[in-house]
């Protein structure tokens, strides 16, 4: 899974559009809440851009929440 934990799709069309996945479609249990948005302000918080920056290793998996506070 991404390191967001975002599940968006976006249809093969080539249009804009998007859909967000809110269940496993095969066991059908609610994904767990994107943190995307915690991902980017964590990011900007160390001064990374990463539409221009190398992103740190530990922001490409799950490794970056486990030093987080939790909200």
């Amino acid at each position: 899974m991404p390191a967001g934990r975002g599940t968006p799709r976006t249809p093969p069309s080539g249009c804009t559009s998007s859909i967000t996945v809110d269940f496993c479609p095969w066991c059908r249990r609610r994904l767990p809440a994107s943190q995307r948005d915690r991902w980017f302000d964590e990011l900007e918080r160390r001064g990374i851009d990463p539409g221009e920056d190398e992103v740190p290793a530990e922001f490409q998996d799950d490794r970056w929440l486990a030093v987080l506070p939790r909200d």
